[in-house]
């Protein structure tokens, strides 16, 4: 594979991992955001089995927003916006050891 495809690769890579970023980070906004903002999201705790001493409620569940006919886990967007940064990362590693090759490349010919 040459060097090129492997740098064009790892940019691509990083494009998607910031769409993707961004798609999670639009979806945290509409479910955190005031009522009058996002008039359809709703924000709160789940509704877990009810446990000895935490009243009827029972114990706080993980947060979570409902935003019109979808639910929002705000534990499963951090989990994929970490995910993105480490795979951002990654593809940004790469670009680095491409250029460190590439530039070897160069200095050895010069």
């Amino acid at each position: 594979m040459q060097l090129g495809h492997v740098m064009a690769i790892a940019r691509d890579g990083l494009r998607v991992q910031t769409e993707r970023l961004a798609e999670s980070a639009q979806r945290v906004a509409t479910a955190t955001a005031p009522r009058d903002v996002f008039d359809r999201v709703r924000v709160g705790a789940s509704e877990p089995a009810a446990v000895s001493g935490y009243g009827s409620r029972g114990a706080a569940g993980p947060l979570s927003a409902e935003g019109g006919d979808r639910d929002v886990d705000l534990a499963t967007e951090q989990v994929a916006q970490l995910s993105s940064l480490r795979a951002f990362q990654a593809n940004i590693s790469v670009l680095r050891t491409a250029d460190e090759m590439l530039g070897s490349v160069v200095s050895q010919r010069a």
